[in-house]
This record gives C-alpha cells, structure tokens and sequence, in this order.
C-alpha cells in the first residue's frame, strides 16, 4: 500500500520509531539523496522474484534476499 511505502520510507530516513530495523539514512549521509521506486502490478511471488533480481544485479550493501517470514 502507499501509506505502508511512506512509513517504511521514512523509517529508512529515520523519522521511525526507535528500534526499528532500518537503514536510517540521516545518520550516513548529511547532503541530498534520491529513493527510486519501481511500481510493479504483479502477484507477490512475481514481486519476490523481481526484487531478488535487482538485488542480485545491483549487490546492494545493505538488506537480504527472499521474502520476509514475519
């Protein structure tokens, strides 16, 4: 959903509440930075594949493959 997209987003940034696992990008970087974000209509196991594609492709520093189990 787009409100559970913004909160996690803003968690990132680090306007969550505390102890929340994210990156918290406030505390690496004091200049601008640019969030892509790619909108994809496709059933969630396509979605899983999809991002563990980027993930494989652009070797994010950050982060882990597969879906979530919570």
């Amino acid at each position: 959903s787009t409100t559970g997209l913004r909160n996690r987003i803003s968690q990132h940034i680090d306007e969550g509440p505390k102890g929340t696992c994210a990156i918290h990008l406030s505390h690496w970087f004091d200049r601008k930075y640019s969030i892509q974000i790619l909108v994809y209509d496709e059933p969630g196991a396509v979605l899983q594949i999809i991002e563990d594609d980027l993930s494989d492709s652009l070797k994010p520093a950050f982060g882990k493959k597969g879906a979530n189990t919570t």
